[in-house]
This record gives C-alpha cells, sequence and structure tokens, in this order.
C-alpha cells in the first residue's frame, strides 16, 4: 500500500487508469526518466499496441485484451524507446504488468 502512496500522491490508494493522448510523445534520454514518465510511456505504448484510450498499470497486458501479436509489439516498441532488451518469455510466464517493467526500465537506466 506504500508504495500506491508513493505512485499516486494525489489519489486514493488504488491506481487509476490514466487516459492516453496521442501527443505523448517517445521519451529519448532514458537517464532523465522519473519512474512516473517511464510509467506514462508504457502507458502509451500498451494503449497504442491495443487500440484503447485507458490502461491500468497493475494489469497485465493479456488483462487488457492484449494477445501474442500485441506482446511482441509492446516489446519491440518498448525496446525502441527506452533501449533496454526485454524476453518474450516475461509476457507468457510472468503476466508482468506497466509497473513491473516500469521498475525495471527504471532500475537499468
Amino acid at each position: 500500500m506504500l508504495l500506491g502512496l508513493l505512485i499516486y500522491p494525489f489519489s486514493t490508494l488504488e491506481p487509476q487508469p490514466h487516459k492516453v493522448s496521442k501527443e505523448e510523445g517517445i521519451f529519448t534520454d532514458v537517464k532523465r526518466l522519473s519512474y512516473q514518465e517511464i510509467e506514462l510511456k508504457l502507458m502509451t505504448i500498451w494503449a497504442e499496441v491495443l487500440q484503447t484510450s485507458t490502461v491500468a498499470v497493475e494489469e497485465s497486458l493479456f488483462d487488457l485484451g492484449g494477445d501474442s501479436i500485441s506482446a511482441m509489439l509492446c516489446i519491440t516498441r518498448m525496446r525502441a524507446a527506452f533501449g533496454v532488451e526485454f524476453d518474450i518469455a516475461e509476457f507468457f510466464m510472468d503476466r508482468p504488468t506497466i509497473s513491473f517493467f516500469a521498475a525495471n526500465i527504471f532500475r537499468e537506466q
């Protein structure tokens, strides 16, 4: 629960879906990104791949309606955006969330 307070300091303890706009661009300097900026970029990528305007950080790609093709598209875009390698097996075995990937990217910078 404390993590929820740190990520969402102005909301309830439950993560709120983020409305994704097309204007949110690709971050090119990963070294400067905060955890929240990484989450927002991941949300943008997943929303574009899934063709939706709302994604939640604690739901897996498959919970949001994704499949193996959308997992591959997300991995390709995430690699391009952050310069970090991701394993496709993670999507299928662990059903990771945006929060999971954001934490890994934040650690890698």
